[in-house]
């Protein structure tokens, strides 16, 4: 028998996030995935349909999450690759730290703790949002006859999600809020992107995925040949 844990007393001390891979639009349209962030106190919800469960579109609901709300204390995810690298096995038997994933460097640096799920029932509050959802939603989207990705959004953000966060959530325990402002050297085009380093060679350029980029002059600093720079692949496409 398993006993659910207790909800966290304010809002924005943890929030429990997800995918649900479901046939939303019923043969309609495109298969789509549900993603959503649901705050651990007050089962208030955020969501948004994509085509792929992927890095880029997780990334995407987090900036609409930290700038509606702010910054929660953590997020409790499953260990699904996006989130948490399995170490390999040294050959002495002792297990490196996991590297993080892009998602997880990015709540580092935005000062969010990742906590890992063991089981399904761990992270009951989406579960059982996504469990209303494939009744509630799938109907709602039916009737509405949506047929694409936009028109699946379209009705999640302007009917259902009002709907669900009038209907189903609930009081905190405690009032105050525990989401934090942004700082204001956390600049989310930056953080919510593909980071990898790169070493510049004598003549200030650099390789990434194949091609060869320049370093324009004007940004050309002491000591930057040979050095390791953070090359950035934005979420808008641009580098």
């Amino acid at each position: 028998m398993h006993l659910w844990r207790p909800r966290r007393s304010s809002a924005g001390e943890l929030v429990q996030w997800d995918t649900s891979d479901h046939d939303w639009l019923e043969g309609r349209g495109p298969r789509i995935y549900l993603i959503a962030m649901i705050d651990d106190a007050t089962s208030r919800a955020l969501a948004r349909f994509a085509e792929h469960d992927t890095t880029e579109e997780n990334m995407r609901l987090l900036e609409r999450y930290l700038r509606r709300w702010g910054r929660p204390v953590g997020a409790y995810t499953d260990k699904n690759s996006m989130f948490f690298t399995s170490p390999k096995q040294a050959l002495d038997g002792e297990l490196p730290p996991p590297m993080p994933t892009q998602i997880g460097r990015a709540l580092k640096e935005l000062g969010i703790v990742w906590q890992a799920a063991h089981s399904p029932q761990a992270k009951g509050r989406v579960e059982r949002f996504f469990g209303t959802a494939q009744d509630r939603l799938v109907k709602g989207l039916r009737k509405a006859g949506a047929r694409s990705l936009e028109e699946a959004n379209r009705y999640l953000e302007q009917v259902y999600l009002p709907l669900w966060n009038e209907r189903f959530t609930v009081e905190a325990a405690h009032p105050a809020d525990a989401h934090r402002p942004l700082l204001p050297d956390q600049d989310l085009a930056a953080i919510l992107s593909h980071v990898e380093t790169r070493r510049v060679t004598n003549d200030y350029t650099f390789r990434w995925l194949g091609g060869t980029y320049q370093i324009a002059r004007d940004d050309v600093q002491p000591r930057m040949r040979k050095a390791r720079v953070r090359v950035e692949r934005r979420l808008d496409g641009t580098l």
